[in-house]
């Protein structure tokens, strides 16, 4: 993750990466029932994805989406930089 991208910014504050996300999904006011709804999926399905517990790459697409971030900055967890930065 490259320093000074919205998730890194987010996760400057004590939290795990599943929390930094739904912070910023709030900023942007969006909430994971919101995603859930619209993907017509369960909410503790994406809680769990978001939470990476659980593994979609649906799901994780379209929180990325919502974030307005691409999958590897959203997640970089599961997803490499396509420039070559290791996760």
């Amino acid at each position: 993750m490259a320093p000074g991208t919205p998730l890194d910014k987010a996760l400057s504050r004590p939290r795990t990466q599943g929390e930094a996300r739904r912070a910023l999904l709030r900023e942007r006011g969006v909430s994971l029932s919101d995603i859930a709804r619209d993907l017509r999926k369960n909410l503790s399905v994406v809680s769990r994805v978001n939470d990476g517990k659980r593994r979609s790459r649906a799901i994780e697409g379209a929180i990325a989406l919502r974030l307005g971030l691409p999958l590897h900055e959203a997640f970089p967890e599961w997803h490499a930089d396509p420039r070559g930065s290791p996760p």
